[in-house]
């Protein structure tokens, strides 16, 4: 019984791969008979040292490079500090042409490790002891690969076939051969009779081998990893050394069962008819589990699986985003999580919905074993959810039982703002100094509750720019002739405009509104509201008066009339009729009041702001231009500017520029 009822079902979104996630291809030699190989690698977060690689090797004509990304397989790697690897081999002619290692995918499988053991920055990896379940051809794969380097196999499960030929180290590897019950006639009888020849030859010379059959399925993988995880679990703990990569012995002297009545005997039994018990088991409760299989074709999970963490819930415009980190039940995987708001379900949360996942669980399992979705990623959406609001998420794993709750109060999230500026520009030094600039701006900006602060410097093509702008909710350009800068690339473009689509505020301060050539000037207008461009813009040196235009708005908040020596950008073009852009500050240049800094509220939602100022670096000591830019960007974020005005006390050293 699980512990809360089920309701509501949503579904969870794809994810981008994670960071411990690499992927590698290793085309065949001239004379190796495979097609093509791929391979996947997972290595848990927090292994100081990878102890072995779990393999799982995929069956003929499937392609197993998911099996990598299985949350419950995830879960018996990182309990053991091991790398869980995955591939898709592709052959020319025939399965055998990967199968059987001597054809080139030993070669593939052991490039890929010597790769995946230098990108993953885990060198120990190239030389870890190897777990290894194999699906039909895939099984073949593992007992080959088993008589070939049987020192550094921990265990074998081959499910779905055999060799029927070993070599004498391999009576010493763990190996359980797996088919189901509608394999013993029909067009998989060979996986009965190979595994049966291995078995019945092998055993009575000391192979620690047993055979398991699944009343259930044919070829099919159906619920054998319920058995087969706990094999691994079991021999991974016993045979991983705690240094080093020599595998420890295992007791030949272990449980046993009987091949037909599933019954099993302890080590120290001396039952008359020991001699019939030949199923070799490696203790008493695996014992247990492998007779529940072989009766039911299931085995019982008693456990809970573990509770979420890193539950966050974050007010949205659309709600509150709940978001968490789970890990798969090791005994049944993860079906579902449940989400309570203020104690009561609200939902339960699944993956997508696939033709081997109809119900929509977080994962399953198809024909091959592979997982489905085979990605997913714990996120919950609640339109309903309001600040204050006590989050829970727990998970429910296939036997249906749940875990103890992660908790979460629902808070409003920063706003991230991105600050973005560019290398020297050929002005004189302490003048357009953008970089040291918004290391100012970053300063005042750090303790204003409710942002988030990141600094960029836009070099080059920028190619992670687009990426940047879309994770923000803010973007401050300055940078050189910024307007030409933004039209200089579609996608950067694209990704600005489809920030201001969002309601993403927009502030820009001096050079970072130019352009020398007007053409760039209607897609800057259309976004900032002002542009200082064309063969016509005005810009002059002078030392005049400024003061705000409104001392209402919030960006003015504090700011008193005062005289200032600055190169202001003046007659900005803007955009035509009615716009609604409202001027801020006001500079009196050559007898006439002249807009040098604005607010616009975007027809189509969000805020821009822009200053013209700042082309002296010394200019960031004047507290009215600090405040002004401060809350410029604060205002352009949605939030409010203290009625006082915001604190834009630096200590000295902050104006310093770096030699």
């Amino acid at each position: 019984m699980t512990r809360f009822a089920l309701v509501l079902a949503a579904s969870l979104l794809p994810a981008a791969a994670p960071a411990a996630t690499l992927d590698f291809s290793v085309p065949p030699k001239e004379g190796e008979k495979y097609k093509s190989a791929d391979f996947r690698v997972w290595v848990p977060d927090g292994a100081k040292i990878i102890r072995a690689v779990i393999v799982r090797q995929h069956g003929c004509g499937r392609n197993g490079i998911d099996h990598a990304d299985d949350l419950q397989w995830q879960a018996l790697a990182a309990k053991h500090d091991a790398a869980l690897l995955s591939s898709w081999f592709q052959h020319t002619k025939e399965c055998k042409d990967w199968f059987d290692p001597a054809n080139g995918s030993e070669r593939a499988f052991l490039t890929a490790l010597a790769h995946f053991a230098k990108e993953s920055r885990h060198p120990e990896l190239e030389k870890a002891p190897w777990a290894i379940w194999g699906h039909s051809g895939g099984a073949l794969w593992a007992c080959h690969m088993t008589n070939r380097h049987p020192d550094r196999v921990v265990a074998v499960w081959a499910r779905s076939q055999a060799l029927t030929e070993y070599a004498a180290g391999a009576l010493r590897v763990p190996i359980v051969f797996n088919y189901g019950e509608g394999e013993k006639t029909g067009r998989f009888e060979s996986v009965h009779k190979n595994s049966q020849a291995a078995f019945t030859t092998y055993r009575p010379k000391g192979a620690l081998w047993a055979v398991a059959v699944d009343p259930k399925s044919s070829h099919d993988c159906r619920n054998s990893r319920h058995l087969a995880i706990p094999f691994f679990d079991k021999t991974l703990a016993a045979r991983l050394p705690a240094a080093g990569v020599e595998l420890r012995p295992l007791d030949a002297s272990a449980w046993l069962g009987h091949p037909t009545t599933h019954e099993v005997l302890g080590p120290r039994s001396r039952a008359d008819n020991r001699k019939e018990y030949t199923v070799w088991l490696i203790d008493r409760e695996f014992a247990e589990q492998w007779r529940q299989y072989s009766q039911t074709g299931e085995v019982r999970d008693s456990t809970e699986p573990p509770a979420p963490t890193a539950v966050r819930a974050t007010v949205t415009d659309g709600g509150v985003a709940i978001t968490w980190s789970a890990t798969a039940d090791l005994q049944s995987g993860l079906k579902q999580f449940v989400i309570t708001r203020n104690r009561m379900v609200v939902a339960t949360v699944g993956g997508e919905k696939t033709k081997a996942n109809p119900e929509g669980f977080v994962q399953v399992w198809n024909y091959g074993d592979e997982p489905e979705p085979w990605r997913t990623r714990f996120e919950y959406l609640d339109p309903e959810g309001k600040p204050g609001d006590q989050y829970g998420v727990g998970a429910v794993n296939h036997a249906g039982r749940g875990s103890a709750m992660g908790s979460a109060v629902a808070v409003v999230a920063p706003k991230k703002v991105l600050l973005v500026s560019s290398p020297p520009d050929g002005h004189p030094t302490t003048t357009h100094e953008y970089v040291a600039g918004l290391d100012v701006l970053a300063r005042l900006l750090k303790p204003v509750e409710g942002l988030e602060v990141t600094v960029a410097k836009a070099e080059g093509a920028w190619k992670d720019g687009p990426e940047l702008v879309g994770r923000s909710d803010v973007v401050v350009l300055f940078l050189s002739e910024g307007a030409k800068w933004l039209s200089a690339d579609e996608k950067r473009l694209a990704a600005f405009r489809a920030h201001a689509k969002r309601g993403g505020g927009l502030v820009v301060l001096h050079w970072g509104m130019g352009t020398k050539d007007a053409e760039p000037v209607a897609a800057f207008v259309e976004l900032f509201g002002a542009c200082h461009g064309g063969p016509d813009r005005k810009h002059k040196v002078v030392e005049c008066a400024i003061a705000p235009a409104d001392p209402r708005h919030p960006a003015a908040t504090g700011i008193k009339p005062s005289r200032v020596k600055e190169e202001f950008y003046y007659q900005l073009k803007m955009p035509k009729g009615d716009h609604g852009v409202k001027p801020v500050l006001l500079a009196e240049i050559d007898g006439a009041k002249e807009t040098v800094a604005w607010a616009w509220e975007r027809p189509g939602g969000g805020r821009s702001f822009g200053f013209s100022g700042l082309h002296f670096h010394e200019h960031w000591k004047r507290e009215d231009y600090r405040r002004l830019v401060a809350q410029g960007v604060v205002w352009a974020a949605g939030l409010a500017v203290p009625e006082k005005g915001l604190n834009v006390e630096l200590p000295e050293s902050a104006y310093e520029l770096k030699k």
